[in-house]
């Protein structure tokens, strides 16, 4: 997909079926709406994985509450540290998007474990909700070298800004005892 396709086709998906999959419908569940939406982004960014991750209670954790291309056991099981050493910990302490040309040579990110096994190389992370509040993680990566245009990075704004109220509405379930 050239990157006027992947524009166009961004746009189209913000537009219409974001709305779709995020707004409040009964016969959807929270996972349901979320696996929608991350094989949508997954598609139309034509990345191999994407992931919501969602802060816990204690707020040191991000849960894997959907993915798209990740192995089976991490979709709801699967955790990042809350900590500036993680791509997903970096982008909530700065309450921007964080984009990484190359996790090899990032060594401020020591806890890419998840990320390495899945044999990610580049990623893009974007964090959900309000900068002071936020309430998740929206990430995606791909497993060769891949330079994520500001588009890209615009589009993944917008599909956080539509995850908010998914999010939002329904908090992640209290850690297992």
């Amino acid at each position: 997909m050239t990157r006027g396709d992947r524009e166009k086709a961004g746009q189209a998906t913000t537009a219409t079926g974001l709305r779709d999959v995020t707004g409040p419908r009964p016969d959807r569940s929270k996972a349901d709406a979320l696996s929608a939406l991350v094989a949508q982004v997954r598609r139309t960014l034509g990345v191999p994985l994407c992931k919501v991750l969602e802060i816990d209670h204690s707020g040191r954790w991000l849960h894997v509450a959907a993915g798209s291309g990740w192995l089976p056991e991490i979709v709801g099981s699967g955790r990042v540290p809350c900590q500036t050493t993680s791509q997903a910990g970096l982008t909530l302490a700065l309450g921007t998007p964080v984009v990484c040309e190359d996790l090899g040579h990032a060594y401020n990110l020591c806890n890419a474990t998840l990320l390495r096994r899945h044999g990610a190389v580049s990623g893009v992370t974007v964090p959900i909700g309000h900068p002071e509040h936020p309430c998740g993680v929206l990430s995606v990566h791909d497993v060769s070298h891949r330079v994520f245009t500001p588009h890209d990075v615009r589009f993944l704004l917008g599909v956080a800004r539509a995850l908010r109220p998914l999010l939002e509405r329904e908090p992640p379930p209290p850690p297992a005892a």
